[in-house]
């Protein structure tokens, strides 16, 4: 699935400040406020048609490579909309109570403290969750009817289509528990930031930073761990998909092997997998780095030349790749 997700954030490059040369408003600024960093993840819920980019460019005698044709799923769905709504909401309450700082960084003067984070915590963070709660409760029944539209006939037998029509597939729409993930609001707050220089007077505004930060990497890391098995699960089944081997019987009652396509991209992307995973896991998953190992030994001095032509091969591999799939349900 290929949808856009929009994460508004911001990054910060400290300036390079010792003691005796910080100038007189950095220290008031350190001193008078902090910085608050608002991280709203969304998702368009919009994706890429491949077979009908394709299809259109050969009817217009287009370069693929030039067009795609995106699909906006549940466009018209009022509490989706009402979701993304609440960016402009949160952009309007930011204006307000902050000002510019460094892109979607703010800086917030300590007089507004009790007003800013009562709005935050009380008003602005339960009214997103309100309506992503709501979202995700009609979703499924939204996903039906679009389902019916693209789908409907009348009672004479005409088709009616609407909606995306022929263009709907149902593998284009994510599970709920994968929306919930794609919709969240966070806050992160930091010092003004001057290099070594250290004189914040506000400790109990901040006392709370490092730990919200972190929380804000955890989230990270799973979410890194999320894609990694995603991408682990994907170039598993591909693999055992390309190494099946099967006997067929013609008409004249020959019996024939027949085995898929092999393409080399899918044993490389596999062993790129091995080799990165190896030196790249930040959640310290031990399932992932188990697997891990399970693949880069069933591929251990395999070469495409020799898994395209052996039988014997491409059996040996399939099963021990279908023994990971098994192991950890990828």
């Amino acid at each position: 699935m290929n949808m856009t997700d929009t994460t508004m954030t911001a990054t910060m490059t400290p300036a390079t400040l010792s003691a005796s040369n910080v100038p007189m408003h950095v220290t008031d600024l350190r001193s008078s406020g902090i910085i608050v960093t608002p991280i709203m993840k969304t998702t368009t819920l919009s994706v890429v048609d491949r077979a009908a980019s394709a299809e259109i460019a050969h009817l217009k005698s287009a370069d693929q490579k030039s067009l795609a044709l995106n699909k906006f799923l549940l466009k018209d769905m009022p509490e989706l909309t009402a979701l993304h709504n609440m960016r402009q909401t949160m952009y309007n309450g930011l204006n307000l109570r902050t000002f510019d700082w460094a892109g979607d960084a703010r800086y917030l003067p300590a007089p507004r403290f009790e007003t800013f984070f009562a709005w935050w915590e009380g008003v602005l963070k339960p009214l997103f969750e309100e309506r992503k709660a709501e979202f995700l409760r009609a979703y499924p029944a939204a996903v039906r009817e679009e389902f019916d539209r693209a789908t409907f006939k009348s009672a004479a037998g005409n088709t009616l289509r609407n909606g995306l029509g022929d263009l709907f597939n149902p593998n284009d729409y994510p599970t709920v528990a994968e929306l919930d993930r794609k919709f969240s609001l966070t806050l992160v707050r930091s010092e003004v930031p001057v290099g070594d220089y250290r004189n914040v007077l506000f400790h109990e505004a901040l006392g709370d930073a490092k730990a919200q930060f972190d929380q804000h990497v955890e989230r990270q890391v799973q979410q890194m761990l999320d894609d990694q098995t995603k991408q682990l699960s994907t170039v598993l089944h591909s693999l055992s998909h390309c190494c099946e081997v099967w006997q067929e019987s013609t008409v004249s009652g020959e019996v024939k092997v027949r085995r898929r396509k092999l393409y080399e991209t899918t044993l490389s992307k596999a062993l790129e997998l091995c080799n990165l995973f190896a030196q790249f896991n930040p959640a310290g998953s031990r399932d992932l780095s188990e697997a891990r190992d399970m693949l880069a030994a069933a591929l251990d001095g395999v070469k495409y030349d020799a898994l395209r032509e052996s039988d014997t091969l491409r059996t040996q591999v399939k099963e021990e790749v279908d023994a990971i799939i098994g192991k950890f349900s990828f």
